[in-house]
């Protein structure tokens, strides 16, 4: 099963007795904030969830797929998301 953006606006509504108009602005705020700080070079640390950061990644070969020429990849900033110590164990309890 897959939950996405509305399954998370229903959620936040129903949990906290708002309209789903209202949940979904401050979902839509929360990620447009975390979104906002990782794209100035920022780190958002959320506490037992976890941190979302730009990481820059180094330029490197890698070959063409369809021709398989080598070639240079060059250097990207990339989102990361490193899950806190409260959000590893609950994954660790589908085992």
């Amino acid at each position: 099963m897959t939950t996405n953006k509305g399954d998370l606006i229903k959620h936040v509504a129903m949990y906290n007795g708002l309209t789903q108009k209202d949940a979904k602005q401050i979902v839509e705020s929360t990620l447009d904030f975390i979104m906002d700080q990782t794209a100035n070079g920022e780190k958002v640390l959320l506490m037992g969830f976890g941190t979302f950061e730009p990481k820059l990644r180094k330029a490197h070969k890698g070959v063409n797929p369809q021709t398989g020429e080598e070639m240079i990849i060059k250097e990207t900033i990339t989102p990361k998301f490193k899950p806190g110590k409260d959000y590893r164990e609950k994954i660790k309890k589908l085992v």
